[in-house]
């Protein structure tokens, strides 16, 4: 595998560097990734010009099935549009978006020096947490000021109107795609979320998956923000919002207000009233649906990850917490 992978980048790099010869991988080898993709780190280097040139990357590939099923393109061209922005995003570098050459969709970016693990960035006892969870709301303003003609064509077009409920009915879509029993609750919740969408006060480009976990970090600083499948275009509410879940939620470090503070500090958009509690309910049903499809990716013997085996225990707690959430959400006996 790591022969023929190390091949197929020699070849998208003299692909798509005009003049390069001599490509060489150095050092390929697999990460700890996610659920999504599998991810490795490699140097590359080639002569170009008479000059030598190297890289140090992280080559991600696109799963066969996990928690999310999507297209590495969007993701590779977002952050290329932002290489000039001041979100702390990594270079992209080589796209194979059909995976003629690397044996499955995927790209290589750059690799960002520090530390990214998630059970270190929640310990109340790590004190560099609270800087890095200021740099998060740091970099979640300057995202959502980028201008969203930056992704135009890269990222479907939406409507501040109607955003948050094609949002919902997208979700919704992956939820009858992936469900193995009906969950009448969580239909429900599906109901009442498109009753409840609010206009988006401004369309930003929205992460997807804003969050402790995400990030690259060191001595306190926030050096990048990592995994960007789920980006769109949206309402910066969304990223707000997913934030602060329990599961990766900063509070230990940083209070929702502390954060929120800072975030508009640092020129981040205004928003409606009512409009992040609504993404704080959104972002529960995400997450269940988010465990299905890993859950039925493993089921269904289309993933053989054990990470997903037990995803669907994660849907009651998410559940719960809507519900909690939301005091008028009633199960009317018309779950789907």
């Amino acid at each position: 595998m790591n022969e023929a992978l190390a091949e197929g980048l020699q070849r998208l790099v003299a692909r798509d560097v005009p003049g390069a010869s001599a490509v060489a991988v150095e050092g390929l080898a697999p990460l700890s990734g996610g659920n999504a993709r599998s991810a490795w780190s490699c140097d590359v280097a080639w002569r170009e010009a008479g000059a030598e040139h190297r890289r140090e990357c992280v080559l991600l590939l696109q799963a066969q099935a996990g928690q999310l099923e999507r297209a590495l393109a969007p993701e590779f061209h977002t952050l290329a549009a932002l290489e000039r922005s001041a979100v702390p995003t990594p270079a992209a570098y080589w796209l194979d978006e059909d995976g003629a050459l690397l044996g499955a969709p995927g790209f290589a970016m750059e690799r960002i020096a520090g530390d990214t693990a998630l059970r270190e960035l929640l310990d109340p006892a790590h004190t560099p947490s609270r800087d890095v969870a200021l740099g998060l709301a740091d970099a979640a303003a300057a995202l959502h000021r980028v201008d969203p003609r930056a992704v135009a064509g890269v990222l479907p077009p939406a409507d501040a109107a109607t955003v948050a409920r094609e949002q919902v009915r997208e979700w919704e879509a992956l939820f009858r795609a992936h469900r193995m029993e009906p969950l009448p609750a969580l239909g429900e919740a599906f109901r009442w979320l498109v009753a409840h969408a609010p206009p988006a006060a401004r369309l930003s480009i929205v992460h997807g998956d804003f969050r402790f976990g995400n990030v690259v970090h060191r001595g306190g600083a926030l050096r990048g923000l990592l995994d960007w499948e789920m980006t769109h275009l949206g309402d910066p509410c969304e990223d707000l919002a997913w934030a602060y879940r329990t599961l990766w939620s900063p509070v230990a470090h940083l209070s929702a207000d502390e954060f929120l503070e800072r975030y508009r500090a640092a020129g981040g958009p205004d928003f409606a009233e009512g409009t992040l509690h609504f993404y704080q309910l959104f972002a529960e049903v995400k997450h269940a649906v988010i465990s299905l499809t890993g859950a039925h990716a493993f089921a269904s013997g289309r993933s053989a990850n054990l990470r997903l085996a037990d995803r669907m225990t994660w849907v009651p707690e998410c559940l719960e917490q809507f519900i909690a959430g939301c005091p008028d959400f009633g199960l009317r006996g018309q779950g789907r």
